[in-house]
């Protein structure tokens, strides 16, 4: 008997399996669509919606051991609206897309309904890296353009979204833009991705799920520019490149899983810990908050494995990940095993990888 449905590479594509307490799993059949852009699974576990042709059009299924069951035509995204993000409340589907008005779309009984985003989101070159689903509430994460915000949305029982609230986020970078964010028991987790001219930097920021407070953040240099301006007179300082992060997932005991390329898999597990347990970090006076913290917070266990990590998926209820290789391929992996095949950085130390 299947216990949850789980979206894995396959080599003909992404492709449904099935989790069961037997085999981790077990494909079942190929994700429907031309040029599919994305597709989520439903927060009832039960829904899977597909943005193809191009993030153009957009169509949910019943899923089944059996194959997918289409619960209504595909539909058309608005003229000029190209999708690529994607959630789903039941069976309603919410598309996010880049545009001139930036919106989060609802498609209800076979039409969509826009809800512009607020106030200073509104602004031309805003758009909306990820949804994250929280019961009846929407958080949606904003992008590049400074200042950046949650944009949380309350939905209703017909499916449609409230006028959003803004919570500031804080601006660590030029350039910075959200890759993964993911949602906890207890917290929200937010990995971004900056570039000014002394290089690339990430930052993954901890934030209390019940009130989006930050409490915590880990900083990284990932890349530094040997760039000198007339102003220099120093030699440039040469670093080798360091693996990135590349996938973001938490299992359903706030373990939260970390793709990190060559560098294998991080683990940080916040189930022993509650927001109140890291102190609230202070904002800065000015949108832009350049202070890094280069140092875990908590313990964080790291496992090098036979290949690079370019993502990680998790099954709700399941304390374990899939672990993304190329090729594409994946392997389960138990906390217990992590734990014993990695090795821990101690609470406080300096992240030099």
């Amino acid at each position: 008997m299947v216990s949850a449905f789980v979206l894995l590479p396959s080599k003909d594509g992404l492709a449904v399996h099935a989790f069961t307490a037997a085999a981790p799993c077990q494909a079942l059949w190929k994700v429907p669509g031309t040029s599919i852009t994305t597709a989520r699974v439903s927060t009832d576990g039960e829904h899977l919606g597909v943005l193809d042709q191009a993030g153009k059009r957009a169509t949910v299924y019943r899923m089944s051991p059996d194959g997918p069951q289409r619960l209504a035509p595909p539909i058309t995204l608005p003229k000029g609206v190209v999708g690529d993000v994607v959630a789903l409340h039941g069976a309603t589907l919410y598309a996010a897309a880049p545009s001139r008005t930036p919106a989060i779309y609802a498609m209800i009984d076979g039409a969509w309904h826009a809800r512009l985003l607020p106030g200073q989101a509104l602004k031309c070159g805003k758009r909306v890296d990820e949804l994250l689903l929280d019961g009846s509430r929407m958080i949606a994460v904003d992008n590049i353009v400074a200042p950046k915000f949650f944009i949380v949305f309350d939905i209703a029982s017909d499916g449609t979204l409230s006028e959003g609230v803004l919570i500031d986020l804080p601006v660590r970078s030029a350039y910075e833009h959200v890759r993964f964010a993911a949602l906890g028991e207890r917290w929200v987790a937010v990995s971004s991705h900056g570039s000014n001219r002394a290089g690339d930097s990430e930052h993954l920021a901890l934030f209390d799920r019940a009130n989006l407070v930050e409490h915590a953040c880990i900083s990284r240099e990932v890349h530094h520019s040997a760039r000198r301006s007339v102003f220099d007179t120093e030699p440039p300082v040469v670093r080798p490149p360091k693996a990135p992060w590349t996938g973001l997932a938490f299992a359903g005991n706030d373990c939260l899983y970390i793709g990190w390329g060559v560098e294998g898999l991080g683990v940080l597990h916040l189930e022993g810990y509650s927001p109140g347990d890291l102190p609230h970090r202070e904002a800065s006076d000015s949108w832009y908050d350049p202070r890094w913290v280069t140092q875990t917070p908590i313990p964080l266990v790291r496992m090098r494995l036979e290949a690079p990590v370019v993502g990680v998926v998790t099954v709700p209820g399941q304390r374990g990940c899939f672990v993304l290789f190329p090729g594409p391929q994946f392997r389960w992996l138990e906390p217990e095993e992590i734990v014993s095949g990695g090795e821990v950085i101690p609470r406080g130390a300096e992240i030099t990888f």
